[in-house]
């Protein structure tokens, strides 16, 4: 009877120990390590471990997650940290699936400020006292009882009401003071751009009172412009300067008044007849103008008894002609010399 295990020799093997056929061990065999064993082999069963489900062992088996299957203790990073930045409080360390709750943190402004912005920006609000207000403020319809102390105010409107409004019963209406620009600066495209009135009777009191503060009179009291354009001024020495006319007293229109002083030599003038002085330039002097002289009192008189009389007319563009006569005289003038005001109206 052949066994059912058998050992065959080969004549020619390829190894140390060549088996050809079935062999069987029946009992652990031991081998070096870094063995190739070809073929594919056998799995005899697939178990799930924690976390997981399916598995088995006959068959194709497959292996899945369940619901609520993985557990925060089953992973390397089970929580998350959360943390408050400025102006809040609260959170921290939580686990997946937890939560936490972030707050603002509490804080207080001062009294008379709100918080503005965050993180707490406090800043001043209005109330009911004295107020100070920085930067550009919009205040539609406003509508003070007091006093308004402002760096600036510009106020504009489109409806039929002023832009600025203000009544004091004793003191300024509106007091506006600048050291580099206007004081009062008003516009209005259909009515008055600013209006003043009073009722007081003191000498001190007015509806309108300018101010220049500049050192030595420097600079001008008031300015009367068209479209942008001075028109007439009030410097602050009190010099009025038109480029229209002057109507004082609802008589005949200035256009223009030039004045200067020369210093001229009277000959001697024989008794009934007249002389005429040296022509002098007047720049701006032109014919039919009105001249009036200023003769001071020496020109005047002639010899003992008599007066010398002056008259002027613009010769020619630019030039003065004075003629002087003595009309009553007994005897010739003396010579005189002295200084005679010219004063030009143009009308």
């Amino acid at each position: 009877m052949r066994p059912e295990s058998e050992l065959i020799l080969v004549a020619s093997p390829q190894a140390t120990l060549e088996v050809n056929g079935t062999t069987q061990f029946d009992n652990a065999v031991t081998f070096a390590s870094a063995q190739t064993f070809p073929g594919t082999g056998t799995i005899t069963g697939v178990t799930a471990s924690a976390g997981l489900f399916g598995g088995g062992t006959t068959g194709n088996v497959s292996l899945s997650i369940p619901a609520a299957g993985v557990s925060n203790v089953m992973l390397a990073n089970p929580g998350l940290s959360v943390n408050a930045g400025a102006g809040l409080t609260g959170g921290g360390s939580v686990s997946l699936g937890g939560s936490t709750t972030v707050a603002l943190a509490t804080n207080t402004c001062a009294a008379g400020s709100a918080v503005t912005a965050h993180p707490f920006t406090c800043s001043p609000f209005a109330g009911l006292g004295a107020n100070t207000f920085m930067g550009n403020q919009a205040m539609p319809n406003l509508t003070v009882t007091g006093n308004i102390a402002t760096g600036g105010l510009n106020s504009t409107t489109s409806g039929p009401g002023p832009a600025v409004q203000a009544y004091n019963t004793s003191s300024y209406g509106v007091f506006a003071s600048s050291t580099n620009s206007y004081g009062i600066y008003g516009i209005s495209t259909n009515f008055v751009g600013i209006s003043g009135g009073t009722s007081s009777t003191s000498a001190t009191a007015a509806a309108g009172i300018f101010n220049n503060g500049a050192a030595g009179n420097a600079g001008n009291i008031l300015l009367g412009q068209s479209a942008g354009v001075t028109k007439f001024s009030v410097d602050g020495k009190g010099d009025i300067a038109a480029s229209g006319s002057v109507t004082i007293g609802g008589g005949t229109p200035i256009l223009e008044h030039l004045s200067q002083a020369f210093t001229v030599s009277v000959p001697s003038v024989s008794p009934n007849n007249c002389a005429s002085l040296t022509p002098i330039t007047f720049t701006g002097a032109s014919d039919g103008y009105t001249i009036a002289l200023g003769v001071p009192n020496a020109l005047v008189a002639g010899t003992t008894g008599d007066f010398l009389q002056y008259f002027a007319w613009v010769s020619t563009a630019n030039t003065v002609t004075i003629r002087v006569c003595n009309p009553h005289g007994a005897s010739a003038s003396n010579p005189v010399s002295g200084t005679i005001r010219v004063d030009i109206w143009k009308h």
